[in-house]
């Protein structure tokens, strides 16, 4: 694997991180059940035939009590804006870490690091200047 296929990889890996929490967010917004702020009906799990499993927060189930509430849950237009939102804000310190190990930013303590493919070369020292270019959503 080349230094370049390997830091693909990784910061694929890093926007599928980044997708996965905004998109359980945004599904526990928009199947939020009424007054408990229990997610309603959830998709089910291709595998098992049975609805997914999830942990909510309690500050998510008072959100999408809230904007349910609201009838902003609803809003295809609001959740796209709030998804945009979710997305930049959680793609923020996985830029501030790939800049820290580019080099550009600093660690607490002063810590450097260097990642390598095992029994290969060193990542490219640009992670962070290419990060947004592997966001699988925007290809």
């Amino acid at each position: 694997m080349t230094r370049d296929e390997a830091a693909s990889c990784l910061l694929t890996s890093a926007w599928t991180y980044v997708h996965r929490k905004v998109d359980d967010v945004v599904l526990t917004i928009e199947h939020e059940g009424g007054d408990s702020g229990e997610p309603a009906k959830l998709p089910k799990d291709p595998f098992t035939g049975r609805p997914f499993k999830r942990r909510v927060s309690p500050a998510l189930q008072r959100l999408a009590s809230r904007l349910a509430a609201a009838g902003l849950s609803g809003d295809r237009a609001f959740m796209s804006d709030l998804r945009e939102v979710l997305e930049e804000s959680a793609s923020f310190p996985m830029f501030c870490l790939f800049a820290a190990l580019d080099g550009e930013q600093r660690f607490e303590g002063d810590v450097r690091l260097e990642l390598r493919v095992v029994d290969g070369p060193a990542l490219p020292p640009h992670l962070h200047e290419i990060f947004s270019e592997h966001d699988p959503r925007k290809s």
